[in-house]
């Protein structure tokens, strides 16, 4: 049996985060800029384990990549904040399968948001 990270396979994508104005309050929040969401925490799950099997940091540029996956089902989640005044972080949950060995699978740009 292979670990989820003896293999060849990556899982990639860039996190951005969007600023509202302070003053500005839900629903009519006003964007002030968005940024690379640099030190933004990501999460990694093989097949159905009930605890995260990695977590990294996104780069500088906001960009992520979980390397050395083996064939799989994956859940990549990240958390953003609930602009809406809620008291809990939204989940950002992505589910993807690695077929082959030597794939890349390439989230695309993800959006998060703070207040």
């Amino acid at each position: 049996n292979k670990e989820f990270n003896e293999g060849g396979a990556i899982i990639n994508g860039r996190v951005f985060l969007i600023n509202y104005i302070n003053s500005s309050v839900y629903p009519n929040l006003i964007v002030k800029d968005t940024t690379f969401a640099q030190e933004q925490e990501i999460y990694l799950t093989y097949g159905n384990h009930e605890f995260y099997d990695e977590r990294i940091r996104t780069q500088y540029d906001g960009t992520f990549s979980f390397s050395n996956l083996i064939k799989g089902d994956y859940k990549v989640f990240l958390y953003s904040e609930d602009v809406s005044g809620g008291t809990e972080d939204i989940v950002k949950m992505f589910e993807t399968t690695i077929s082959d060995d030597i794939q890349v699978i390439d989230l695309g740009d993800i959006y998060i948001e703070q207040l």
